[in-house]
């Protein structure tokens, strides 16, 4: 009986100990809990100012969250600015302040040659199209910027503009954090948030784990089927008619910004493979949908040569991180250097004609 007891002991302290180790050790070695607030200016919830959130899922960045929620971004006196729009991508959690794709632009265009520039990350998780669009005329208010830049990492992105296909994504409503989950940032519960989060919640809806006890295949999700949806649509008359809702739904939106919306195009690749893979599923309906757009006047970016030569010259790949698969997930510094570049060698000409204007007005 003495020794069932000192063995007890023994478990007992083992498990408590672990478990302060994990505990200790969570917010240093896992993704921070990401705490969102109301935003009355931009009618959304945003991530909270002024935290500092820690990604180690993939890549190993630290990101300070400015104002609006912005990540990364402090106010800067310069009367010029770019907006970014996109996904997990622009977010750009993934990499340390200085290499987000934002903060690249401003270090890129802080030459004596060229004209200083502040550039904004809306970059949002789940975010797609219909949410970019819909908050446009908020940050273009709030911001008064020179130009709205939709950075398309998928142009799966860009379909849900078509209603065929965007009725059938659930678009992810982010809620203000409720009051468990800041409990948990406030007792560093990464580990055990971590935990829960992998057992309860869908990685496809972003909500809560369904269970299924149906006998036979399963019913395939929404998101799949509207994926392959798109797919069935990518080439031929069916193709076509998909372009063109999409040219349709933007040229509406440039009309309300006019000059100032412009579309780079930054997918997955080239992707390693055997050999190198530098084709993309969604080249056919790009290029139908980039030919359309130019045609309507609207400028559009296209960085799949670019994303290819970085390989061929440097053995580079715009995606992946050492704590992934290289050539997969996320951009990197390198992918997000590239996008900068692009924006900057756009604008820069546009502010230049802008400057000479207003000089020779004032003669």
């Amino acid at each position: 009986m003495q020794w069932n007891v000192a063995a007890g002991w023994h478990w007992g302290l083992g498990i408590l100990g672990s478990w302060a180790v994990v505990w200790l050790a969570g917010p240093w070695v896992l993704d921070s809990i990401l705490l969102r607030v109301p935003d009355l200016a931009l009618g959304i919830a945003t991530l909270q100012p002024d935290n500092v959130v820690r990604w180690r899922s993939e890549g190993w960045g630290k990101t300070s969250i400015g104002p609006h929620g912005l990540p990364g971004w402090q106010p800067r006196q310069t009367a010029q600015r770019v907006i970014l729009w996109g996904d997990s991508q622009v977010e750009g959690l993934c990499v340390d302040d200085p290499h987000k794709i934002s903060n690249q632009v401003i270090a890129i265009a802080d030459h004596p040659s060229l004209q200083p520039l502040d550039c904004l990350s809306l970059g949002r998780s789940g975010a797609d199209a219909r949410e970019w669009r819909a908050l446009m005329e908020a940050a273009d208010a709030l911001w008064q910027p020179a130009l709205h830049v939709w950075v398309v990492t998928e142009l799966s992105d860009l379909t849900v503009l078509a209603p065929a296909i965007g009725d059938q994504v659930q678009q992810r409503h982010v809620e203000p954090s409720p009051d468990w989950i800041k409990l948990a940032a406030l007792l560093r519960a990464e580990a055990m948030f971590t935990a829960a989060k992998r057992v309860l919640r869908d990685p496809d809806s972003g909500g809560l784990r369904r269970l299924d006890f149906c006998l036979g295949p399963r019913t395939p999700r929404q998101q799949g089927e509207s994926a392959g949806q798109a797919d069935a649509w990518s080439g031929g008359e069916r193709g076509a008619e998909l372009a063109e809702t999409i040219v349709a739904a933007i040229s509406e939106l440039a009309t309300r910004f006019p000059k100032r919306l412009m579309i780079v195009y930054a997918p997955g690749t080239p992707t390693l493979a055997r050999p190198l893979a530098t084709s993309h599923p969604d080249d056919a309906l790009f290029d139908q949908v980039h030919h359309k757009l130019q045609t309507a006047g609207i400028e559009v970016v296209d960085l799949r040569s670019e994303f290819i030569e970085l390989w061929q010259t440097q053995r580079r790949l715009p995606r992946g991180f050492h704590n992934g698969l290289p050539g997969s997930g996320h951009l990197n510094a390198d992918g997000n250097r590239i996008i900068a570049q692009a924006i900057v060698s756009i604008v820069q000409p546009r502010l230049s004609h802008a400057s000479a204007v207003v000089e020779t007005a004032s003669r």
